[in-house]
Parts: C-alpha cells; structure tokens; sequence
C-alpha cells in the first residue's frame, strides 16, 4: 500500500513538474524577455553565418553577394553595435579595389540600400564606393508620367506594368538623406504619400504609367514606406520640410491600426483583402516588424505621442511570442512580385530566418529596449 502511494506520489509530482515547464515555456513572455530572446537569436544567427561561411538569412540565393535584403540586415546588425567587424567584412568582400561593386546589379533601386551602410562604418574611406552608387543612382531613368520617380528595375520584366513601388522609398530615400538631397527626397516622399495612397487610407504597392494602383495592399510593401517616413524625417534637419514630414505619420498609423489583429497584434500579409478567404493569408512577420519598429521609432524619438510606443510594443511582442521559437523566426513571406493583383493572387512561400524579417525585428527590439530605458529613468525621477 505505502509503495502504491509513493509512486502515485512520484506520478504526481513529475505531473505537476512537466506541465509547469510546458505552461512556463509556451506561455506570453515580458517586453524585456522578449527582447533577450531577439537578442540571443541574433548572436546565434551571426555565429552560424560566420561558422558556415553563408549568410544564412538568405533565403532567396544563398549567397554572400550585394542585395538589398543583406544591406537591410547590415543596417539591423550596425545598430547593436556588436558586430561591426562582420558587417565590414562583408563589405569590403564585396568592393573592389577602385570602389566599384562587385555583382552590382545596375538599373535596380534596390541595388543602392545596401551603400547606405557606408556612410556609418567609415564614410571617408567608403567615399568612393559612395559615390559610385549615386552615380548609378542618378543614372537610373526617370518616369515624367509618375511624378519624375526612378524607375524601380529596369532589367526585370516584371516591372514593366508597375514600374514605382513603395519598397522604393526606403531602398533609395535614407542614402540620398545622407547625401543632403533634402529637397528631393521630400517633394518624392510627398508624392508616394499622394499618389501610392488608397482611398481606404492604406497605401498600394505600385502604380502604372498611367496612375493606376494596383489592388495589392501588401504588408511589407507598407512597411517599407512606413520606415522610410520615420528614417527620412530622422535624417533631415529642422526646418518646415521636417515639421510637414511628422504630419502624416499619426494618420497613416491610426489607420494602418483599424486592420491590426486584435488578439496577436500582427497584420495580415495582404491587409484587408476584399476577398477575407484569400488562400494562407497568414499574420506576417516582416511587414509586423516593420510596423512595429516605425511606431517605436516616431514615438521614441518624440515625433508622436507615447501611445504608440505601447503599440509598438504589443506587436513585438506579438511577433516574438508567436512566430520566434527553438532560434527559428517564422511566417515570413518570401517576396512579392509587384504586378500581383488580388483576382490573380497566388501565394508564395512564407520561410523561417530570411533577413527582410530578422532586420526589422532586430530594429524593433533596439527601439523597445530605448522605451523601456526611457521609461525607467522617467519613473526612478519620478519616485525621487
């Protein structure tokens, strides 16, 4: 009888031990967790890219060459300020020894973001490099029909219909910032936000030679504009341009925050879509992050108000408790041909660990860890 219950006893206590570490390990975890965690998944992602010699978040090429979604990933990593050995090493694999690039494709805007790095690892030895992409920069056609705008790819088929996007303002807008092309970037910036706006207040994708929007209103394309706004207001200095910039932050915000999950703080990878049973429209990590990471920043740097901080906070963590688990960052959807239209719509694949959902979330977490700091010191004064 005794040995009966002592190993009911036993069942009992390994019960309670089993469920408390499914419960503990499964449950919502705190801002400042979460932040670890986005942390640690960092310093493992870099490590494994260092050991194997590939840029594991590349998930489109495997490869170590010049894109767009490694120069993004760059910034992310630039901003923590731990690995700015690695982030140079990749650079100067990919400059050759006259400042030109290797594997630059030229006649694509997408080509420029990763140059904006540069002016941040050490702008006078880069200078060259620098001055190579403006060149090709200033190069690239303009469309006169669509507000004088690059032209988004001019070697790629698939952007003949659509040929201005949204992912254009922050591939090009941040470096012609930094080059002081204030006037340019604004009176550009001004004309996205006019022209690439839908009258439901969410932006479309792209726009035809003839001004016609496409259906799409895809996240990440949104998100792409979103931090553009807050970069670009960040780089330029005060003065009216800057004042009028700030303006359409809260808008575009509130409204973008009328289509937000309620229960998981996330967005849909097409927002709002006409047809709701749209095939795997899943809640997205990059365009999420994106969203996230711009409130943070317009709020942490004083251009709205503390609400959105919360809010930015609530998706972080919502895209870390639900999609960041055993070092992998899920639901990211691999990439979206801007000539998609929703009656054509199909799904490309949504991956783990690919750098357009790692960089932002990165980001993200710096701004999260800033309110946070900010918010202790502000409480510490105030308990004085």
């Amino acid at each position: 009888m005794k040995i009966k219950l002592f190993i009911a006893f036993l069942f009992l206590i390994l019960t309670i031990s089993v469920s408390s570490f499914f419960l503990y390990n499964n449950r919502e975890q705190s801002t400042e967790e979460n932040i670890k965690r986005v942390e640690n998944f960092t310093e493992n992602i870099v490590k494994q890219s260092q050991k194997e010699n590939v840029l594991i978040w590349d998930r489109e090429n495997i490869t170590t060459e010049w894109n767009y979604y490694t120069g993004f990933m760059m910034y992310a990593l630039l901003k923590t300020t731990l690995y700015n050995d690695f982030v140079e090493k990749y650079y100067n694999d990919n400059i050759l020894p006259n400042g030109n690039v290797r594997f630059y494709k030229k006649g694509e805007l997408d080509s420029v973001l990763p140059a904006l790095n540069l002016y941040y690892i050490d702008k006078k030895k880069y200078k060259p490099t620098i001055d190579y992409v403006y060149k090709q920069l200033l190069s690239q056609p303009k469309i006169a029909e669509l507000g004088n705008n690059y032209a988004h790819k001019t070697n790629n088929n698939a952007w003949v219909l659509f040929p201005v996007a949204t992912d254009g303002t922050f591939m090009t807008f941040l470096f012609l910032a930094e080059h002081k092309d204030f006037d340019f970037v604004y009176e550009k910036l001004k004309w996205y936000t006019e022209h690439l706006k839908k009258d439901n207040g969410l932006y479309s994708h792209g726009i035809t030679y003839h001004g016609k929007q496409n259906k799409i209103t895809w996240l990440r394309g949104i998100g792409w504009y979103a931090m553009a706004q807050v970069e670009v207001i960040e780089r330029f200095p005060e003065g009216k341009q800057k004042e009028d910039l700030k303006k359409n932050l809260v808008p575009f915000f509130d409204n973008m925050l009328k289509y937000r999950d309620k229960k998981s703080k996330m967005w849909t990878n097409v927002v709002n879509p006409k047809n709701k049973k749209l095939k795997d429209n899943r809640l997205e990590t990059s365009g999420s992050a994106m969203m996230a990471y711009s409130m943070l920043k317009a709020c942490n740097n004083g251009y709205i108000s503390e609400k959105y901080c919360t809010y930015g906070i609530e998706t972080f963590n919502g895209i870390v408790n639900k999609n960041l688990k055993n070092n992998k960052l899920k639901n990211i959807y691999l990439s979206s041909s801007v000539k998609m239209l929703e009656d054509e719509y199909s799904v490309n694949p949504y991956v783990e660990n690919d750098a357009k959902g790692i960089a932002p979330l990165i980001l993200a977490a710096l701004e999260a860890k800033k309110f946070n700091t900010r918010h202790h010191k502000i409480q510490t004064q105030d308990a004085r």
